[in-house]
């Protein structure tokens, strides 16, 4: 296969050049092929062709349909073959950890141990990583945008689950170590896979609170562009002009912008909490958060690329 990739990118005499040493290999496959019964020359060194032209063709029918280059292509070699040596690595591995042991001999009750609490544990990784996105990027109070609690389980389903994986490849290292022998309750072996344990789930869920924080910088982004946010897991932005609907208000950290939108995640409750991209433009200025009734004012959403809202009589 790798012969063929290689062949690709050569002229008509360079792929005949490199036929060469094909062909003269090729007498000694069709030799090897044909070895149980005798068989004329010709149709020996077919055959042997018959096989190297055919483990080399998928290399060259690959780099004609691959536009990325050459470096694309050897890290997509490498990564497949990466991936391919984890996916009989690990799960093996993991067999070795676990057979023969007290975790295998009480896998039913350990595994009721383990599910039972994840009704709790999702809702509340759930909620940690939606205060994140509304209250420590935006300022805005977690709990003035309700969402429904799939959602909140929807959020922390993923970052659960990575935790969970990125503890299989130590498991596994100690599997191996325990299958050769390697390995006992002290030893060398037990404490690097402890530490590696540790180190990837903390790192796991450091990638994943910047994830759920990059999520809310392109959110405020969008903003700031006069442009609708995406949603997060149930959070979904909207960008609203804000109408008094009498002369004095009682506005938290105003005063209150009534000609441009402003950033809301709820619109219901008593309290409205609000968001300004102007406010957020000026480093210094004035905090961008701010609250009021919602019985004081009307609102309304606004359209994309829409800066103004109407003047208000």
């Amino acid at each position: 296969m790798f012969y063929g990739w290689l062949a690709y990118d050569r002229s008509l005499v360079g792929q005949l050049a490199m036929f060469a040493p094909l062909a003269v290999a090729a007498w000694f496959v069709g030799n090897w092929y044909t070895s149980n019964q005798r068989r004329p020359w010709p149709l020996r060194w077919a055959a042997g062709t018959l096989v190297l032209v055919g483990s080399a063709m998928p290399g060259y029918m690959w780099h004609q349909q691959n536009p990325y280059g050459v470096a694309a292509q050897i890290r997509s070699v490498l990564l497949t073959f990466a991936c391919l040596a984890l996916l009989w690595y690990v799960p093996r591995g993991c067999w070795f950890a676990v057979r023969q042991t007290w975790i295998s001999r009480h896998a039913v009750g350990l595994l009721t141990v383990l599910v039972l609490p994840l009704p709790w544990v999702l809702p509340f990784v759930g909620s940690f990583l939606q205060f994140l996105y509304v209250e420590d990027a935006f300022g805005i109070p977690a709990d003035s945008a309700s969402t429904p609690v799939y959602w909140t389980g929807a959020a922390a389903l993923l970052p659960t689950l990575g935790c969970i994986g990125l503890l299989l490849p130590p498991l596994a290292l100690y599997g191996w170590a325990r299958h050769f022998h390697w390995a006992w309750e002290k030893s060398i072996v037990s404490v690097v896979s402890t530490g590696a344990a540790v180190a990837l789930v903390v790192t796991g869920g450091v990638a994943f609170m910047s994830r759920t924080s990059d999520a809310a910088h392109r959110a405020a982004r969008d903003v700031v562009n006069a442009t609708a946010p995406d949603s997060y897991f149930g959070i979904q932005g909207v960008r609203i002009c804000v109408q008094p609907l009498k002369s004095e208000l009682s506005v938290h950290n105003g005063p209150l912008p009534t000609d441009r939108p402003l950033l809301a995640f709820s619109t219901d409750g008593d309290v409205l909490h609000l968001w300004d991209p102007a406010r957020f433009r000026k480093h210094g200025g004035p905090d961008p958060v701010m609250s009021v009734r919602s019985a004081e004012v009307s609102t309304y959403a606004v359209s994309d690329g829409q800066i103004r809202c109407p003047e208000y009589p």
